[in-house]
């Protein structure tokens, strides 16, 4: 039993068309959604600026075709990229290319999706989606885009052996979502003026998305885990880094299971507002509440929306968000804002550490510099440093290693992995296969072919 709910909830908005992933994926066998293409970030004028497309000069926004595959892939093992649309939305906005549509394929795909489904064949001649996202022309003739999607049918024939049975390398970091948080940013921060922008325009959803996206572009790509999963995800995987996002709402046993997360060694990072109103929706007397006060080592002003500048050894931002400051009770600090008061603090606790963070990074647009500096503390790095926009997925199937890179920059770049060095071509996918020990040869060169 299959099923396809429209977007997955990070995305979503989440109160006037929402789906419960983690819900619904229970009353399924394999479960899936749609693979928008837009990041619904606009960081310019330009209605069509947050498309994931090379035409877009800016190409971070291809992070939207990953974060999806990566959250399914925590809601459900087995899960179909549902809808991967084969064109642009509206007849009169241009056409996507085929190196769109390889990339939007070899994301899932990387990403561990059990298959893929285009969304469409034919173009419709009816209603508002009137001759958008067709494969092929409405009187049935073939497209660059159709050809690509053939090419890549042949390609990934040839590797059934080893995708049959791939499984993504688990993440350094993972980020916890939180529906109940999501919920409560978008009722406080829908206005007339906003209500019509519809699933991304309040913090929530821009703080969730845009930290994914610095960690994405710093090459860290991170797990996705619904907080509701935590504490099963955590019994069977640590993982050395957990990231909160706008956490607004929290209940004891969260913050029970968070308390013994760094009790235990790992390294939890949370934005301000943590806990700050309770389930029923009052808000508390005191954020970090429990006994995370403790592990975080402060106390948490009241947010305000302000916009100001933080300055710690390295860099200087600009902030123009709901923020907070602390009152040190142990902590370290880590960077200040421009009146002094501690705007990012660290603090030991058992074999962990718990950074508190007075505002959200994800809604600057220069998420992945300050993200740069925040690693730099916590000793999170990057499994490979490239120039430009390469990132590197990595998984395994059976005794092999398996690599994909993506070139998102327009000429070739050369990466170098595990002694490896693997050139890529501008806007490439290169998939390479390492057996244990060996590499994985053809013709004196590893496998690393067009894609």
């Amino acid at each position: 039993v299959m099923c396809h709910v429209g977007m997955c909830l990070p995305i979503q908005d989440v109160l006037d068309d929402t789906s419960d992933d983690i819900l619904n994926s229970q009353a399924v066998e394999i479960y899936g959604t749609s693979i928008p293409f837009g990041s619904g970030e606009f960081f310019s004028s330009d209605e069509n600026s947050d498309i994931a497309t090379f035409k877009n000069s800016n190409r971070r926004h291809f992070y939207i075709v990953n974060l999806i595959p990566d959250w399914l892939r925590g809601v459900k093992r087995d899960f179909y990229s549902y809808e991967i649309y084969a064109n642009t939305l509206h007849y009169q906005l241009p056409d996507l290319i085929p190196e769109d549509i390889r990339f939007y394929t070899y994301s899932q795909v990387a990403a561990g999706a059990r298959g893929v489904c285009f969304w469409q064949y034919k173009a419709e001649r009816l209603g508002n989606e009137s001759i958008c996202s067709g494969l092929v022309n409405i009187d049935g003739r073939q497209t660059e885009r159709s050809r690509e999607i053939e090419k890549i049918i042949k390609e990934i024939k040839k590797e059934r052996d080893v995708l049959e049975n791939y499984e993504v390398e688990k993440g350094k970091v993972a980020i916890v979502y939180d529906f109940r948080s999501d919920i409560i940013s978008r009722l406080e921060h829908t206005t007339e003026e906003n209500k019509k922008k519809g699933m991304v325009d309040y913090i929530y959803k821009r703080a969730f998305k845009g930290i994914y996206r610095g960690f994405f572009l710093l090459n860290i790509l991170p797990d996705l885990i619904d907080i509701r999963n935590l504490k099963k995800i955590l019994a069977h995987h640590f993982y050395p880094f957990l990231y909160l996002p706008s956490p607004l709402v929290l209940n004891e046993e969260d913050a029970s299971i968070l308390k013994e997360y760094v009790d235990a060694g790992g390294t939890l990072i949370s934005e301000n507002c943590l806990g700050f109103r309770e389930e029923n929706t009052w808000v508390r007397a005191h954020s970090f509440p429990y006994e995370l006060r403790s592990v975080f080592g402060i106390e948490e002003s009241i947010p305000k929306r302000l916009r100001k500048k933080i300055y710690n050894n390295y860099l200087t931002f600009d902030v123009d968000d709901v923020i907070t400051n602390f009152k040190i009770e142990g902590a370290d600090i880590l960077a200040r804002w421009e009146d002094g008061s501690a705007a990012m603090t660290v603090n030991r606790y058992g074999k962990g550490k718990a950074v508190a963070i007075g505002f959200h990074p994800g809604l600057m647009e220069n998420t992945d510099a300050f993200l740069r500096v925040l690693c730099k503390e916590v000793s999170l790095f990057p499994e490979i440093e490239t120039e430009g926009m390469v990132i590197l997925r990595k998984g395994r199937s059976g005794d092999k290693k398996v690599l994909f890179i993506f070139n998102y920059e327009d000429k070739k770049q050369k990466v170098s992995l595990n002694g490896l060095e693997i050139e890529v071509g501008g806007r490439d996918v290169k998939q390479v296969v390492i057996k244990e020990g060996k590499r994985v040869q053809t013709d004196d060169k590893v496998i690393a072919e067009r894609r």
